[in-house]
């Protein structure tokens, strides 16, 4: 994984609207409901619809692209695509 700026860097880019923003796609109709990907995710980016019975992404913002949710899924309805142009790299020394 790269470079992850700190939290105050982090946060002036929020500010800017230039903070990193995963897209996190979820096919419904493949999704079996089984809560793996709500189970695994460490940063709690997905909450539960009960109605459904399946994953809502909440936060993706908050994803810290570790794929864990995608390797997981045992139907493969989960695919995360990180924002690789929103995060900050620092200049090669």
């Amino acid at each position: 994984m790269g470079y992850r700026p700190d939290r105050t860097e982090r946060g002036e880019k929020e500010k800017e609207g230039k903070a990193p923003m995963n897209t996190i796609n979820i096919n419904m109709e493949e999704c079996n409901g089984c809560k793996t990907c709500y189970d695994v995710c460490f940063v709690n980016v997905f909450r539960w619809n009960g109605e459904d019975d399946k994953p809502i992404v909440a936060y993706p913002e908050d994803c810290v692209e570790c794929n864990k949710c995608e390797l997981n899924c045992p139907v493969g309805a989960i695919e995360v695509i990180p924002d690789y142009k929103g995060i900050y790299w620092p200049p090669v020394v």
